[in-house]
């Protein structure tokens, strides 16, 4: 147990050294419009080290997290609900280069938080008309941003992520994978 905690320090101090050697300019802030399996508006503020955090509203399609929890499911994907949503994420990108564009750039670690609704969404799979309205919902990933124009880019991202009722609420927890691809708009 030890030797694991001295290994998890030692590769935190690692990561802070690396974050320090990057130039910290290279990330920058500002209001963005995304269009993809996630649909949102939201605003980017750059931090030091390669840290940004962001909010955002819009809407988000949901996969069917189903088949990876019962043995009787296959193991399938199909988009059932697109649900409004609010989240607020934190980044780090990895990348050391500043972009031009002032568009952020580059490998980047996500892990975010969000909050669901039924409520003004549209559910396609009737075995998800369940009685909760509203979720909770963590997220860890890798993603990776380009820049196509000077206000265009193009975003991928894969990661897990964790939903489950508010408290006092009803339904179920589930975890499942999840993917993002889209484009971007620079406001």
């Amino acid at each position: 147990m030890k030797k694991s905690i001295l290994l998890l320090l030692l590769a935190l101090f690692g990561l802070v050294e690396h974050a320090k050697a990057q130039d910290e300019g290279h990330v920058h802030s500002g209001v963005l419009l995304e269009l993809g399996l996630q649909s949102r508006i939201g605003y980017h503020h750059a931090l030091p080290l390669g840290f940004v955090v962001g909010t955002h509203i819009g809407y988000e399609l949901h996969t069917n997290p189903i088949g990876i929890l019962t043995k009787e499911a296959p193991l399938k994907f199909t988009f059932p609900m697109l649900l409004p949503s609010a989240s607020l994420e934190l980044r780090w990108y990895t990348g050391r280069e500043k972009s031009e564009d002032e568009i952020n750039k580059g490998f980047y670690i996500l892990a975010s938080g969000s909050f669901y609704s039924h409520l003004g969404g549209a559910i396609f799979d009737a075995r998800y008309r369940g009685p909760w309205d509203y979720r909770w919902a963590t997220k860890a990933g890798l993603g990776f941003q380009s820049p196509l124009s000077d206000v265009l880019y193009s975003k991928i991202e894969v990661g897990g992520q964790f939903s489950y009722p508010i408290p006092g609420g009803s339904g179920r927890e589930y975890a499942f994978p999840y993917a993002d691809i889209g484009i971007g708009v620079k406001l």
